[in-house]
């Protein structure tokens, strides 16, 4: 299945002054997401439903949570596009919004439109862009500022994410789950080293509670807790498309295997 381009346009009085949007009824725009991007102002929430990790980027490592152990699928969604955690990363409720930098480096607030969320012009379903003296309208300002808070731990949360390496505590985590009875190992996962976490001075505690570094370590190590319950829900979803699949074997007379050729199992 073929990833679906994203349109993205700056909110501008211009572009959006007489057009409405509406709020989206699911999160499907999350479907494909088997690791999800964190920030730091909500590894408290997230840490209680979702296991933590570390992913190596091009600098460094980026804090994500895990979705799935199924190849490009998010096994905390159901089938309606609901989260089924109690906790919804920042980042999924802030769509269609976010910031982009446009050509003269200025970060701006812009809209997805191919979320297909965007009102046809001259429609009065949704919510409006801009009030009627040509203001902004309340809910984009609250958006701006969810998205800002956002950007802005990203920051952080990078400053974070480096003390806990340059102090040797992220380490590659020896991560092993079943899947359809088959035993598999996890490559390209990092977790804190718990070994390396004992081994710390007082001194070097401190700096680490000082830059909130000892909360992400203790968050990620507390989080792991969780991995049992992505790998069932991943063998729950297995066993249902396997008799999905059976059934249609039933029915049909032969195997449908249709679905084979999208990079998600279906539910």
């Amino acid at each position: 299945m073929a990833e679906q381009i994203k349109t993205i346009t700056p909110i501008s009085k211009r572009n959006f002054a007489h057009r409405r949007y509406k709020r989206f009824p699911h999160f499907g725009h999350a479907a494909r997401d088997s690791v999800m991007p964190l920030v730091m102002l909500e590894i408290r929430s997230a840490m209680m439903d979702i296991p933590l990790v570390f992913l190596k980027e091009k600098e460094g490592y980026g804090l994500y949570g895990i979705a799935s152990f199924l190849h490009r699928f998010n096994a905390l969604l159901d089938g309606d596009g609901r989260f089924r955690t109690s906790y919804i990363p920042a980042c999924y409720r802030a769509y269609p919004f976010l910031f982009a930098t446009i050509e003269t480096g200025e970060k701006v607030l812009c809209f997805d439109e191919s979320s297909g969320l965007l009102v046809e012009e001259g429609g009065t379903d949704g919510l409006p862009f801009f009030d009627e003296q040509g203001n902004t309208a309340q809910n984009i300002q609250e958006i701006m500022l969810l998205i800002k808070s956002i950007a802005d731990s990203v920051v952080r949360t990078k400053q974070v994410v480096e003390t806990l390496d340059s102090f040797g505590l992220i380490a590659p985590w020896d991560l092993n789950i079943t899947l359809d009875g088959t035993t598999q190992k996890i490559e390209g996962f990092y977790s804190i080293s718990e070994e390396r976490l004992l081994q710390l001075r007082a001194n070097e505690l401190a700096t680490l509670r000082d830059n909130d570094a000892l909360a992400l370590a203790y968050a990620q190590v507390f989080s792991k807790q969780h991995v049992r319950q992505i790998e069932q829900l991943c063998n729950w979803i297995l066993a249902a498309e396997k008799s999905r699949q059976q059934n249609l074997i039933d029915q049909k007379g032969d195997l449908d295997i249709e679905f084979l050729n999208n990079e998600t199992i279906p539910v």
